[in-house]
């Protein structure tokens, strides 16, 4: 005789679906079990179902009975508005009588059918089988139909001795809840069962089938005591079923994520696509780290242009990639600060650094009609700089007539100047307030001027202007790098 067989996790519909990339999803019954019963002349039985909707399961137990020794399983099962039927199951009892299997399948098209048992061969010679019965049950899941079913667990339970417990199965699952449908055979007639969560249904040869749609623990089914009281020998078998939802996984995060500003009140960024991935969303955080905020969501190209932004601000930006599978991890995340807002002719552009050394993004921009401080020990008050190590870069391009020209600087402490990226007096040293002049021929035209200072600590003064002068500071050409100096 055959014993049970064991199987392992067989998806019955659609791709398996990894444990990373999918979620379980929440089962229930769909109606009551749909029993029927035949003493066949023919390789084949039939039983009517009307499924309710596409990507529900379909659960069928087949029990035959034999005067003799059975030979013989199902050759297969067709219809129910199923494309495929798996067996799950297959048992030839202990005590050489009956023959029990689980079948299910994924319903592809709903409403009334038939499904069809095909038995081999073997069951119709002769007398060889005299009574068979299919039992069907109907399960939804959650996840509709991006529902991947599997059957997870099977068993049975075959004494071959009379008691008046006929339990089923133990069977315990392994992931989220699962829905437990099981079979029991015996000779002679059994209640309707009382189990918490177990929902008991008997055909017309007495025997029994269960299931229960929220099983989160091991369990075995007890049906009630044979009505008769009498000792009856029993065999069942079970199954355990799990949904999970296969939808699209979601995408990994986009890589190289830049951002560059395109003007005082924009910044652009692109990246590198995800796989996968049918939209982006763009974040935006004010410091480094976040928290961030979503300015923009579903973008579909990988590039994206962030508007209205705040002159000479450091912004910080990080992408995510989204599908019908859900949304990746946010990406690397990349800065960028806008320029500066154009100061009027005659202005002086300030940007002020939280160092000495003019590095990193400024934390405050200005427009000054002069660049004449004296701060003392409190600092500039601008971008929540306090009175020591503090850097500052003002710049201009004013329009100039031929002639010469005096610059004149003062500082406590670092201070240089350089017209057009030419340094003509250099100060940068700590120093008490010092001030330096010189005086170099400048030719027509527009020609930038870049005063930078630093403070390191006590007090603070930076002073800077320039006018027309009489001759050039002897020995020192236009772009010459020495200074008259005083007070040093």
């Amino acid at each position: 005789m055959a014993g049970l067989t064991l199987i392992g996790v067989t998806t019955i519909t659609g791709a398996a679906a990894s444990a990373s990339t999918s979620t379980a999803a929440s089962i229930s019954s769909v109606g009551t079990q749909a029993t029927h019963t035949n003493q066949p002349s023919a390789g084949q039985e039939a039983i009517s179902v009307s499924a309710a909707a596409a990507g529900d399961l379909l659960t069928v137990a087949v029990e035959t009975k034999f005067p003799g020794t059975p030979s013989f399983t199902v050759a297969g099962l067709s219809g129910g508005g199923v494309s495929t039927w798996r067996k799950a199951y297959s048992y030839l009892t202990l005590d050489g009588s009956h023959g029990q299997e689980l079948w299910s399948g994924t319903v592809t098209t709903p409403g009334a059918s038939t499904i069809t048992a095909t038995y081999t061969s073997a069951s119709t010679s002769g007398t060889g089988e005299s009574a068979s019965s299919l039992d069907v049950q109907e399960f939804a899941s959650s996840a509709g139909s991006a529902t991947a079913w599997s059957v997870d667990k099977t068993g049975s339970v075959d004494t071959r001795v009379a008691t008046t417990d006929p339990n089923y199965p133990t069977l315990s699952p392994t992931s989220g809840q699962e829905a437990y449908f099981g079979y029991v055979a015996v000779p002679g007639a059994l209640g309707t069962g009382t189990t918490p969560g177990v929902v008991y249904q008997f055909d017309a040869r007495g025997n029994q089938t269960a299931y229960d749609v929220s099983v989160s623990s091991p369990i075995s089914p007890s049906a009630p005591t044979s009505p008769s009281g009498t000792d009856e020998t029993f065999s069942s078998i079970g199954m355990l079923v799990r949904a999970v939802n296969a939808t699209t996984p979601s995408p990994a995060p986009p890589t190289a994520v830049a951002a560059s500003p395109a003007s005082s009140t924009q910044v652009n960024l692109s990246w590198t696509g995800s796989n996968g991935a049918t939209g982006y969303n763009v974040q935006r955080g004010a410091t480094s780290g976040g928290p961030y905020t979503a300015v923009a969501v579903g973008v579909a190209s990988t590039s994206y242009s962030d508007t209205g932004l705040t002159p000479a601000t450091p912004y910080y930006y990080v992408v995510s990639a989204t599908n019908a599978g859900g949304e990746s991890v946010n990406s690397a995340q990349a800065s960028a600060t806008t320029r500066a807002a154009a100061c009027t002719a005659g202005q002086w552009q300030g940007q002020y650094f939280p160092n000495r050394t003019l590095s990193g993004a400024p934390v405050a921009t200005t427009c000054e009609n002069q660049i004449n401080h004296n701060w003392g020990y409190g600092g500039p008050g601008v971008g929540g700089l306090g009175g020591s190590n503090f850097s500052v870069r003002w710049t201009q391009t004013p329009t100039f007539t031929a002639g010469n020209y005096s610059f004149n600087l003062t500082g406590d402490d670092g201070i240089r100047l350089l017209l057009d990226r030419t340094k003509i007096i250099d100060g940068w040293r700590d120093q008490a307030p010092t001030s330096y002049s010189t005086t170099v021929p400048v030719s027509a035209g527009a020609h930038a001027v870049t005063v930078e200072y630093y403070q390191a600590g006590g007090g603070a003064v930076a002073i800077a202007n320039y006018r027309p002068g009489t001759r050039p500071t002897s020995g020192h050409p236009s772009g010459g790098d020495r200074c008259q100096c005083s007070g040093e």
